[in-house]
C-alpha cells in the first residue's frame, strides 16, 4: 500500500459516488467564518467536476480551497462514501499542480541558518546524533530551522531535561507533510515520511519527541495509514510536561498571566496538551487564564488564509488575539512554530490587538536563565 494508491482511491470514490449532500463543505470550521455563505452542494459539484472532467472551478469552490487551514478539523465530518474534506482538498491541489521537483524547498531553510547562526550552532541543528541505548528520538520538523534561535532553545530544552536522546535533523527527516504549500509530489511526500520513520526504528527509539504539531498529526493521520510505525510519536511540549519536576523551580520575574494558544490540528486529532497546561501552572508567579475556545473548541490563527484570503486570515488571528486579552491574559503562549509566526508578526504590527506572543520554548529557556 501506498500514499499515491490512497489518494487514487479517493479520487474514484468521489467520482463516481459523491451524493453532493454538502456536508464536507457545510461543517468546515473555517467556511463558519465565511460571509456570505458557500453553497455545499454547488461548490462539491464543482469539485467534483473538476477532478473528473477538468472543469474549471467555480468561485465558492476557489475560496473553499483558499480557505483551507489545513486544520485536519474536517476530518470527522460524516462524509457517506468517507472521503474527508482535507483529502478532496489535497486531491485538487495534486491536479493542480505543476511540478517544479523538490530541489528548492530547503533553500530558504538552509540560507537563514547560515546568514543567523555561527559555524557550532550550524552543525547543533544539521548534525544528525545517534545515542546507543537513548529510547528517546527528538524530531524538529524543517519549518522552525527557519526561525533558528526558536530551534537551539528548543534544544536547550531537551538537553535541560537530562534524559539521553537521539536527534534527526528535520532539513534531512522531513515527515513530508508540512510542504504542501511547495510541492503537490505525494511520492516524495511518502519518501520522507517513510525514511524519518526508519531513521527513528534506526536510532532504536521508543518514543520520537517532535517539536512540530503538524509532524506529529502528519505521522499519524497519513504515514501511520500505509507504514507501521512501532514507536509512540508525541509533541515537545507533552514530552516537557512528563517531566514538569524540572520546571518547579522556575518563578517569572514578575506576576503573570498568560493564556495558551493549542495548535488547532493536534488538538482536533485528539492530542491534549492538559499536561502542558498543569506545567505552566506549576510556575511560580503563573496563572494560566482559559481563553473562550480551548481544547477541541480551539480557534485556528488563520495561518494559511493569511497568504490565500488575507482579509480572513487576519480576522481570524485579531479574533484569537481578542480572546487571550478578554481572558485576562498578559502573554499568550505558542506551541506550534506557524501560529508563533502568524500571531507574533499580527501583534508586531498592531501591538494594541491582544497580550505579546511569545513561543514555549523561547519563555521557559527565558525562565531558565533567568
Amino acid at each position: 500500500m501506498d500514499l499515491a494508491d490512497e489518494y487514487r482511491k479517493a479520487e474514484q470514490k468521489l467520482i463516481s459516488s459523491c451524493v453532493y449532500c454538502g456536508n464536507c463543505v457545510k461543517h468546515c470550521k473555517m467556511m463558519e467564518e465565511f460571509e456570505p455563505k458557500v453553497n455545499g452542494r454547488e461548490t462539491q459539484k464543482s469539485i467534483v467536476r473538476f477532478l473528473k472532467e477538468g472543469a474549471p472551478l467555480s468561485g465558492d469552490a476557489k475560496r473553499k480551497l483558499d480557505a483551507c487551514m489545513r486544520c485536519y478539523g474536517c476530518m470527522d465530518i460524516r462524509c457517506p462514501i468517507g472521503v474527508d474534506s482535507l483529502t478532496i482538498n489535497e486531491l485538487v491541489w495534486m491536479k493542480q499542480s505543476k511540478h517544479e521537483g523538490t530541489a528548492h524547498i530547503y533553500e530558504e531553510h538552509h540560507r537563514i541558518i547560515e546568514e543567523t547562526l555561527s559555524a557550532q550552532e550550524q552543525k547543533r541543528v544539521r548534525d544528525k546524533k545517534m545515542v546507543p541505548g537513548a529510547k528517546i528520538a527528538f524530531f524538529p520538523g524543517c519549518n522552525v530551522y527557519k526561525t533558528p534561535q526558536l530551534l537551539l532553545h528548543a534544544l536547550d530544552l531537551m538537553d535541560y531535561i537530562g534524559e539521553a536522546y537521539s536527534y534527526l535533523p528535520g532539513i534531512e527527516y522531513c515527515c513530508g507533510g508540512g510542504q504542501w504549500g511547495m510541492t503537490q509530489d505525494v511520492g516524495w511526500m511518502e519518501e520522507k515520511g517513510r525514511a524519518l520513520v526508519q531513521a527513528a526504528v534506526e536510532a532504536g527509539c521508543d518514543t520520537l519527541v517532535c517539536w512540530c504539531p503538524t509532524c506529529c498529526v502528519y505521522l499519524q493521520e497519513r504515514i501511520g495509514k500505509i507504514t507501521d510505525i512501532p514507536f509512540s510519536v508525541i509533541p515537545m511540549a507533552s514530552y516537557l510536561a512528563m517531566h514538569m519536576e524540572r520546571f518547579e523551580t522556575l518563578k517569572a520575574d514578575q506576576v503573570e498571566h498568560v493564556a495558551v494558544h493549542e495548535p488547532c490540528k493536534a488538538v482536533y486529532r485528539g492530542i491534549s496538551f492538559d499536561g502542558f497546561f498543569q506545567l505552566l501552572s506549576n510556575l511560580s508567579g503563573v496563572t494560566v487564564e482559559t481563553m473562550a475556545h480551548q481544547g477541541k473548541e480551539t480557534l485556528c490563527c488563520g495561518c494559511r488564509a493569511v497568504g490565500s484570503l488575507p482579509e480572513l486570515g487576519d480576522a481570524m488571528t485579531e479574533k484569537r488575539l481578542e480572546e487571550a486579552k478578554q481572558a485576562g491574559a498578559d502573554r499568550l503562549i505558542t506551541i506550534c512554530h506557524f501560529c508563533q509566526c502568524v500571531l507574533g508578526d499580527y501583534h508586531a504590527k498592531h501591538p494594541d490587538c491582544g497580550p505579546a506572543v511569545e513561543n514555549y520554548a523561547d519563555y521557559l529557556t527565558r525562565l531558565i536563565k533567568e
